[in-house]
């Protein structure tokens, strides 16, 4: 395939294959917020909680993907997978909160997507969380998470009614001062839904290399019980 290369077509490839999963993931958002209300089956306002009930009620259901228009999405999301063993030991040190592998993962083991779930309130307490639990993973000099793609997902519930625009701002805040060693670019906006949800990026230097964080923060508000 002359001077275009296949390298630089598989690139594009593996963007189109993370913006459809974390399309798929917002439909999900969407519809288990929508489905919570009107059933009056609240989400706890607990992260482990919230994400397991996104897992498996929604992103794993075929009916789901049906219902969203993503039966053709060939991810597989798995919850709490464990990572980096340790041969000398047989243990790991880290949980993924949710490993989105593709059918290049059964070749190299190491090329899957990672979604880190943290809750929002728009107070400094879980911001901070947010970053130094949340972000760090991915980018500290002691970071647990590898990115075999150099691209990542964080994803906020936002569980109480804030402005998220003026929340993600308070958080780039944070990891620039944080994280001042791995910041190459803060905060940019990529998209949103008005009082639902919005998007940004931003990218970091890891042990790993460049890699780019997206950030999704959906708002559960109304939902949560």
């Amino acid at each position: 395939m002359g001077g275009f290369g296949l390298s630089k077509l598989n690139n594009i490839l593996k963007q189109d294959t993370f913006v459809k999963m974390r399309e798929f993931v917002v439909e999900c958002c969407e519809l288990m917020n929508d489905e919570s209300i009107v059933k009056k089956e609240f989400l706890p306002n607990h992260e482990d909680k919230i994400k397991n009930r996104l897992v498996f009620e929604y992103l794993r259901s075929y009916v789901v993907r049906e219902k969203t228009g993503y039966a053709d999405i060939k991810l597989a999301f798995d919850a709490e997978v464990s990572q980096n063993y340790d041969h000398m030991t047989d243990t790991t040190n880290a949980r993924l909160d949710i490993k989105v592998t593709s059918e290049d993962t059964l070749t190299f083991h190491e090329k899957y997507y990672t979604i880190e779930c943290k809750r929002l309130d728009g107070r400094s307490h879980l911001n901070k969380e947010y970053v130094n639990q949340g972000v760090a993973r991915f980018v500290s000099a002691n970071a647990k998470y590898s990115s075999g793609y150099g691209k990542n997902l964080m994803l906020g519930f936002i569980v109480r009614n804030i402005d998220m625009k003026k929340n993600a701002e308070k958080i780039d805040i944070i990891q620039n001062a944080e994280l001042v060693n791995e910041i190459e670019e803060g905060m940019s906006f990529i998209e949103e839904k008005a009082n639902t949800y919005c998007i940004y990026k931003a990218n970091y230097l890891s042990p790993f290399g460049e890699v780019e964080l997206q950030h999704l923060f959906y708002n559960f508000s109304l939902a949560i019980e």
